[in-house]
């Protein structure tokens, strides 16, 4: 085999993979003058009781002080765009690094055990919390600490293994999940688009998609930088989510151009949306539809 060919091999083999997603990293908080966890907590979370969340994230006694420059992690949700050959274990090793993790993606998106997920459907992945088992917990205690909720004991027990009859004996610490993200309602609800937009804004414009904000969702793509998106998957949601604003604000030139540079960039995700395409909104089935067609032609 010439050398010239190998490599032109080589370089389809690599081309027909999908590029690895990369996990943005948590946010950094540096605390200041007169700050507290409660204060932190209502900031970043939208309630004083949340300080729980700073606790386990920082590994953080309840009776710890914290100092002026101290940096602490803001833990975040993430959102997934499913691809090609995905299942909700082998999402959970690549977030958590453990694939036995999964129920939590199951329970974030309000998933049933007979649900399956979709290529192009987006994810919500809840961040995970540490919590250290101390003496006299009971699981009770720690569903109303971190959720407000003692009904979230069944879905604790599930995320950990545990068993009704020997719940919290010698567990060092168990896993809690939380689904809601850092201020994304309260940003949803302002429906104010920041004058300066990056790749980590694609948070809140997925969060405007869900609630069908479609202007303001169109107005945020349209202030990322294009620089932004390096990867064939961070370029092909970008194209995928504005055909989804165009075809919504009923700009069908506009959806047509993103749909085709999706097709460009997305390979063999984009032919599998073709088959799954009975799935998708008719306006979209319609505009795949049509593509195909004129591609045929070409």
């Amino acid at each position: 085999m010439s050398r010239p060919f190998f490599f032109c091999v080589v370089l389809l083999a690599l081309l027909s993979f999908p590029a690895p997603s990369s996990i943005p990293k948590d946010r950094i908080h540096t605390i200041a003058n007169g700050e507290t966890l409660s204060l932190l907590a209502k900031r970043y979370y939208g309630a004083t009781w949340k300080y729980s969340y700073l606790l386990a994230a920082n590994q953080m006694q309840v009776d710890e002080p914290i100092k002026v420059g101290q940096r602490l992690k803001l833990p975040d949700v993430r959102w997934h765009r499913v691809r090609r050959g995905e299942s909700l274990s082998l999402l959970a090793k690549q977030y958590y690094g453990r694939g036995e993790l999964y129920p939590v993606i199951r329970w974030a998106n309000r998933l049933t055990p007979k649900s399956s997920i979709k290529i192009g459907q987006q994810l919500r992945m809840p961040f995970l919390l540490k919590h250290k088992v101390r003496q006299g917990d009971r699981l009770k205690d720690i569903a109303l600490r971190y959720y407000r909720d003692e009904k979230m004991v069944g879905e604790i027990v599930k995320w950990n293994k545990l068993s009704r009859d020997n719940l919290l004996r010698s567990q060092p610490y168990i896993w809690l999940a939380v689904r809601e993200g850092l201020k994304a309602a309260e940003a949803v609800k302002k429906i104010q688009v920041p004058k300066s937009m990056d790749l980590s804004s694609m948070i809140l414009i997925r969060e405007w998609l869900r609630q069908g904000k479609y202007a303001e969702a169109l107005k945020g793509l349209q202030k990322i930088p294009r620089t932004e998106f390096r990867t064939r998957e961070q370029q092909a949601d970008y194209h995928w989510n504005l055909m989804q604003c165009q075809v919504a604000l009923g700009r069908r030139d506009a959806a047509m151009e993103a749909l085709r540079a999706y097709f460009v960039v997305a390979a063999e995700e984009a032919e599998d949306l073709v088959q799954q395409s009975s799935e998708l909104s008719p306006k979209v089935r319609h505009l795949i539809a049509e593509l195909l067609q004129q591609r045929q032609t070409n």
